[in-house]
């Protein structure tokens, strides 16, 4: 398996990676999966699908970006006919304590990461629970405003 570290800068440089699905992965390895982080550009559902019996097997939180509203719409229901709840998950994208010590906000446009948490109806651990508790059930994808407003009531 090959990692790919991104550049730190934009970069019009372009590397072929081989591909792995996430079910072939947890086959060959035998490992169990509770948490799926999911950050593809576009290529969500095909993440998803290609990990689709790993996802009905082990039945982790699924955490996607969900900047479209095409794909993130095609994402929610995939995974709602799966058993799976979707809570909006949005944050300031600036933080002090970064890893490359920039002290603002080095982002143009969006200043939020822009996240959908999913837990599966069945989840006996409380993680759904807890994203009842504090986070907006998604239920479209222009509510979005609205999950900005209730993360940024939290300290």
């Amino acid at each position: 398996m090959k990692v790919i570290m991104m550049p730190a800068q934009p970069s019009p440089a372009q590397q072929c990676i081989d591909l792995i699905t996430i079910d072939a992965f947890t086959e060959s390895t035998g490992l169990k999966v509770d948490f799926i982080k999911i950050d593809v550009e576009g290529y969500e559902l095909n993440c998803i699908r290609g990990a689709v019996n790993t996802i009905k097997d082990n039945r982790p939180a699924i955490f996607c970006e969900a900047i479209n509203k095409n794909i993130t719409n095609e994402v929610v229901s995939f995974l709602s006919d799966l058993g799976y709840e979707g809570f909006w998950f949005i944050g300031n994208r600036y933080r002090q304590d970064n890893f490359f010590a920039c002290p603002g906000q080095i982002y143009n446009k969006l200043s939020y990461d822009v996240n959908i948490i999913f837990i599966h109806k069945e989840d006996r651990g409380g993680s759904r629970n807890l994203c009842r508790e504090r986070l907006k059930r998604f239920e479209y994808f222009e509510q979005l405003h609205e999950g900005i407003t209730v993360l940024n009531s939290y300290p």
